[in-house]
């Protein structure tokens, strides 16, 4: 039995079931708010546009006033293409796209509560699908934040990915159901699914 909080289509509903355990039962599915404007993503796009200006200025910088270093650096072209310029252009492409990249992995999320965990299923960052679980004993909720409109967070836990914010490292970022509409109720649910789960469990 499903008691379903947001109406999944055909795919979302194939996602959902290809995780499920035989005798799991869906309490409650929710997706994440969706939205072009995600102020983050932009300064994503604004740093790629910058970066390409930065890039044209030199390179013609180099061209018109260096012309001999333009000649080797013809002749180095393919190395410099294969070893640098590639990944670089893809890296380029993801920033400058983070906002509809965004969009679409939000999209494609999906917050879960069942009788025995909780669930989130999301495309990874190199956009491939992930699944997190979250037992529901002991309670997996951390924290919660409210925001504008009812909208807000449930952090169920941490982990470690590489961050790059003026160098690369590795830190410890928060898990969990965000930016989720009438996140006290869901809270709530989590709660109460979580308490009758022990109950059971005894």
């Amino acid at each position: 039995m499903t008691d379903n909080h947001t109406e999944l289509g055909k795919n979302d509903g194939e996602r959902l079931r290809a995780v499920l355990h035989e005798d799991e039962r869906v309490v409650l599915v929710v997706k994440p708010r969706a939205r072009l404007f995600e102020p983050l993503a932009w300064l994503d796009t604004l740093f790629a546009v910058a970066a390409c200006v930065v890039a044209c200025v030199y390179w013609k910088k180099i061209y018109f006033e260096f012309p001999a270093s333009w000649d080797i650096m013809c002749t180095l072209s393919s190395v410099v293409l294969v070893i640098l310029l590639l990944p670089l252009s893809i890296l380029w492409l993801v920033m400058l796209f983070a906002p509809l990249l965004q969009l679409w992995r939000k999209r494609r999320t999906l917050y879960v509560i069942t009788d025995k965990r909780a669930l989130i299923l999301e495309p990874s960052r190199f956009l491939l699908p992930r699944k997190r679980s979250f037992p529901l004993f002991p309670n997996p909720v951390r924290r919660m934040r409210l925001g504008r409109g009812g909208y807000g967070d449930i952090v169920l836990g941490e982990e470690a990915q590489w961050q790059l914010r003026g160098k690369i490292r590795r830190e410890y970022v928060p898990v969990g159901f965000f930016e989720v509409p009438q996140v006290q109720l869901i809270r709530q649910v989590m709660d109460e699914t979580a308490a009758q789960y022990h109950k059971g469990s005894e």
